[in-house]
């Protein structure tokens, strides 16, 4: 059983935006409505639906004390 997230807390989609989706080969994908473009789409909703609540689970605290110690050393 999945315990409940805490509205407060920090999770890995808050700490980086997401970048636009690519298809393979780094091009951006097809704007046409052939059937790469219904891959490509059918492609990114399986992936949110797969993953969208693993990124949505709040970080672990001694991983955001770890980024935390790594800000204040590069502000010095």
């Amino acid at each position: 059983m999945r315990a409940a997230r805490d509205p407060g807390a920090m999770t890995w989609m808050d700490s980086k935006p997401r970048p636009p989706p690519k298809a393979p080969g780094g091009k951006p994908p097809a704007q046409s409505g052939g059937p790469e473009a219904a891959f490509d789409l059918w492609l990114n909703e399986r992936l949110h639906q797969l993953y969208d609540s693993v990124a949505q689970e709040p970080l672990p605290p001694e991983l955001l004390q770890l980024i935390e110690a790594d800000r204040q050393r590069r502000d010095g």
